[in-house]
């Protein structure tokens, strides 16, 4: 059992590290898929800059492929929220790849950077830092 354990380690990890040096993963032997949005919040006020980073869960699919197939759908979804949401005070949005920027503010408010990036993840990992 330990060897089976440390395998399915090893695998994970591998198949992480090929996913960001290839932009691809070599992971078939997943029982599910996990699209996460990691969202960072950078901020300045008054000389006073912030960052923070989150994360959500957008959905759960069986298959890699169908997981993929959901990241665009879902950034168009939010770009669309977020500029009609922050109208008053967007001053850009973007998309690069599979992460949504936007910027807002004003002055007076000070000005906050928000970046969205869309990644699938085997269901078993969670990306989320242990509190």
């Amino acid at each position: 059992m330990k060897r089976t354990i440390n395998g399915n380690i090893i695998k994970i990890i591998l198949s992480l590290t090929l996913y960001v040096v290839f932009g691809f993963s070599a992971v078939s032997y997943a029982d599910s898929w996990v699209l996460w949005t990691k969202i960072t919040t950078d901020s300045i006020k008054n000389n006073d800059a912030r960052s923070s980073v989150r994360w959500e869960v957008k959905g759960g699919y069986p298959a890699y492929e169908q997981c993929i197939a959901q990241i665009q759908p879902q950034i168009l979804t939010n770009k669309k929220a977020n500029s009609e949401s922050f109208k008053p005070i967007l001053k850009q949005i973007d998309i690069v790849g599979n992460t949504l920027i936007y910027s807002l503010g004003n002055e007076q408010e000070g000005y906050t950077v928000f970046t969205e990036e869309f990644l699938c993840l085997p269901g078993t990992l969670d990306p989320r830092e242990k509190k």
